[in-house]
């Protein structure tokens, strides 16, 4: 009754072994036995999510071939055992594959057959680029196990073998086992990293009543077909056991490996209006001659993840964090010139020029951001009518491609480059440093007028004001029934001491913490009638340090939860598709907790960059069940009046919705110019189908 083809008595030819698994592939379709679909479910939909971002995958010992029924990702199934399913026929301890070449390795119950697998371990590191994964699920051989094979004689275990001296010694066929192949590679923790440059990611161990439940999957054992449930159930029941009792139940065993000739750390983050953190691994270096010795490892570089969405992230990838790239290397005050390193800050800068009067042409919201971030994201500000975005004011960039040439860019120098890497969101290369403007001010008060208007009135008083002053912006209220909007606009004080005054509390960045936290429709109303009755006059004039006013918001917004949709339209249609958008948020019934409005000239933007003529809007959206839908609808009604979306706060544009805003195929072409292929990616850019 408990028959296996695991049957050490008898030798198997491989004809034999591969009718055995044509046989096992049928049966499987036949009898629908749910408990085994379940448990290869469970099994494979973990491998499939270790898979994401993995171009070029094999599969080592496919056997049946059940991988490719469960596993979205594509991949390269191979098996010493030639079956119609299978891609490729070889030895697992001699894969025909170059060296380096492989994103990651998979394999289910292969190792135990193996007359020498540490052999098949330096044969995966070979095969394995620097970060590749290398992904094992085996048989675990926990007291239960043992017991079941001294029973069954299905197999056997030899704990005396040392395999980094001698191999086992199976004769019988592509089926024998030695159980213990695998612990006997991983308990001799010291050998095991002399011989391999593998750090462990992953090692769980797995599975009791699931597995004994599924009849086998080889193997023809007696079940009963449960109701999913009910399997469900089990599966629970056995992570409660295996939680407190792994080595005395636990029947399989999961362990991922990364190849990497350094060490490097794992964190976990994701975009700053991002909920859930993502896992990644981590290099981090303070010199040039590291990072382009590990450029082969590294999938996308980051500065301080600031950027609203998944642009900066890339799910269980490696990534090169630029914090320690943080020397500013000259200040030119003469040639009104900075050179500094990617990893540092708009503080950092401040800190260092603001007290003699210089400052960046341009910075956005927030001081603690990247230079290389801000390049990556051509980030705009409030004073755009008179400088543009972050992408008009740098002399040049120096640039670490994909094959470790390091090249210095500018408008003039490789200009497809250039242009393609500001706003390029890190797809282009590394920034290690650029060369970028400053600018002298009288000094750093700023003379604010808090302007308050009707809603309707709002775009032509901001292009009006833009024009006239320094720095120019509007919040609009969007629930408020009176319908009132603030103008904020900012010129350079000829005063040399700087007085703080705030004459208008909504803008209190306290207040405003307090505002976002606990804001709804209701809330909005209130708020926006009591200020009606604070403030009789229709001008508040208040004078702030520079500073002040440019990064009001730089902690308020941290309490703010929701998306942020960022878009810029079209002057002529601005009205238009901000009539459109509002009746979409009123029908979705969503609360919005800030509308900021800024008017935008022409300018020398291309590729993947945001800003064009006409008004760009940022609309932050409270969480709720419909937000995604009302969010695409936003984007649909954007793009039918040929208007952008900000990359660096998107986390929802498909990757149609993207090929219709941007040449994807242009921006393409100049990337593998330089880089012979896509190389680095994030999460969005996945979205987007850019690699």
């Amino acid at each position: 009754m408990f028959k296996s083809p695991f049957d050490r008595s008898k030798n198997k030819t491989l004809e034999e072994v591969e009718e055995i698994f044509r046989s096992t592939r049928e049966d499987f379709f036949l009898r629908k036995n749910r408990n085994l679909q379940f448990l290869l479910q469970k099994r494979y939909s973990q491998i499939d999510s270790l898979l994401t971002n993995c171009d070029r995958v094999l599969e080592i010992g496919t056997g049946a071939g059940f991988s490719k029924l469960f596993i979205k990702q594509k991949f390269i199934s191979s098996d010493i055992a030639n079956n119609e399913w299978i891609d490729e026929c070889f030895s697992a301890e001699k894969i025909p594959h170059k060296s380096s070449s492989l994103d990651a390795v998979f394999t289910t119950d292969t190792i135990l057959h193996l007359n020498d697998p540490v052999n098949f371990f330096k044969e995966v590191e070979r095969v394995l680029k620097p970060g590749g994964l290398f992904i094992i699920q085996e048989i675990n051989l926990s007291l239960v196990h043992k017991i079941l094979i001294k029973t069954l004689n299905h197999c056997t275990y030899d704990y005396k073998k040392n395999l980094y001296l001698e191999k086992n010694e199976l004769e019988m066929g592509p089926f024998s086992a030695n159980a213990a192949n695998l612990d006997l590679i991983l308990s001799n923790n010291k050998q095991f990293n002399k011989e391999f440059s593998f750090e462990k990611k992953i090692d769980t161990k797995n599975e009791f009543l699931i597995y004994l439940l599924s009849g086998g999957i080889t193997a023809k054992f007696p079940y009963i077909n449960f109701p999913r449930f009910l399997l469900v159930l089990i599966d629970f029941l056995d992570k409660i056991l295996l939680y407190f009792l792994p080595n005395i139940f636990a029947l399989s065993r999961n362990i991922v490996f990364r190849k990497s000739p350094i060490k490097f750390s794992q964190i976990k983050y994701s975009g700053w209006a991002e909920t859930v953190k993502k896992q990644h691994d981590c290099l981090s270096f303070d010199n040039y001659f590291d990072i382009k010795n590990n450029i082969e490892l590294i999938n996308l570089a980051i500065g301080r993840a600031k950027s609203y969405g998944d642009v900066c992230t890339l799910t269980n990838q490696m990534i090169l964090k630029t914090d320690h790239l943080d020397k500013i290397l000259e200040i030119d005050y003469k040639n009104e010139n900075l050179t500094c390193q990617a990893g540092v800050t708009i503080d950092q800068i401040n800190n260092e020029i603001n007290n003699d009067n210089y400052i960046l042409p341009v910075t956005g919201g927030f001081e603690k951001i990247s230079i290389g971030g801000a390049i990556a994201n051509d980030i705009h500000g409030k004073n755009f009518f008179h400088y543009k975005s972050f992408g008009s004011h740098i002399n040049w960039i120096k640039i670490l491609l994909s094959d470790g040439d390091i090249r210095v860019i500018s408008k003039d120098k490789y200009s497809d480059l250039f242009f393609a890497t500001v706003g390029g969101i890190g797809l282009t290369g590394i920034i290690l440093e650029a060369s970028i403007k400053i600018i002298k001010v009288k000094n750093l008060g700023l003379k604010v007028e808090n302007i308050v208007v009707k809603n309707e009135y709002i775009f032509q008083h901001l292009k009006k004001h833009s024009r006239r002053n320094d720095y120019c912006y509007g919040i609009l209220s969007f629930h408020s029934r009176n319908k009132l909007s603030f103008i904020k606009l900012g010129n350079f004080s000829s005063e040399a001491v700087v007085k703080k005054r705030n004459n208008l509390p909504f803008l209190n960045p306290f207040l405003m913490s307090i505002f976002f936290k606990f804001s709804n429709k209701f809330s909005h109303r209130l708020f926006y009638s009591l200020l009606t009755i604070l403030y009789r006059k229709r001008l508040y004039k208040e004078q702030v340090h520079l500073n002040d006013y440019l990064y009001i918001y730089n902690n308020s917004l941290n309490y703010m939860e929701g998306v942020q949709i960022h878009y810029v339209v079209r002057e002529a249609d601005s009205e238009n598709a901000f009539s459109k958008i509002s009746d979409l948020i009123k029908s979705s019934g969503s609360t919005i907790n800030l509308v900021v409005i800024k008017y935008f000239t022409d300018c020398d933007a291309r590729y993947l960059s945001f800003p064009q003529n006409g008004f760009a809007v940022s609309i932050d959206v409270k969480s709720s069940k419909n937000i995604k839908s009302l969010i695409k609808d936003i984007i649909d009604t954007v793009i039918s009046l040929n208007g952008r979306i900000y990359l660096a706060k998107d986390s929802d544009l498909s990757k149609d919705q993207f090929s219709e805003i941007f040449n994807k195929e242009e921006f393409r072409e100049v990337v593998i110019k330089y880089n012979k292929m896509m190389k680095f990616s994030s999460d969005a850019a996945q979205r987007y189908n850019l690699n």
